[in-house]
């Protein structure tokens, strides 16, 4: 189990206050930063993922599939699977993520198709056991 310190939290706290904003209204470059925060938030912070799912994060994940930046797809799809191996599968299904990954699956960007193609299987895998 990972350690968090006070500014961790407010770190994390901070990221789901402007994820919409930024996934809506940022530029190249803040969208490909947030997204690249939060994967390595689902890596490392083990109460961020609930939070992040709780705060609607799977819906502005799956927004991200259709940015016109692959970089940004690519990030949101590796977000996605993260998700899934944290056991929140259920629930990307539930928000309908699976017909934009298989949109995703005919993308020109070869590691995007591959990632998806990934995604899709780990949605149906195990199920999260909340303690």
């Amino acid at each position: 189990m990972l350690c968090m310190d006070s500014d961790d939290l407010t770190e994390e706290d901070s990221l789901l206050g402007e994820m919409n904003t930024i996934i809506v209204e940022g530029d190249d470059i803040q969208r490909k930063r947030l997204l690249s925060r939060i994967i390595v938030l689902l890596f490392t912070s083990t109460p961020f993922a609930g939070n992040f799912v709780k705060a609607g994060g799977i819906s502005l994940l799956i927004l991200a599939t259709r940015d016109p930046l692959e970089k940004v797809r690519l990030h949101s799809v590796h977000a996605l699977c993260r998700l899934a191996d944290l056991g929140y599968g259920r629930e990307i299904s539930s928000a309908g993520a699976e017909k934009d990954l298989n949109r995703i699956c005919s993308d020109p960007y070869r590691p995007l198709r591959e990632l998806a193609g990934q995604c899709l299987s780990r949605i149906s895998g195990p199920e999260r056991i909340d303690n």
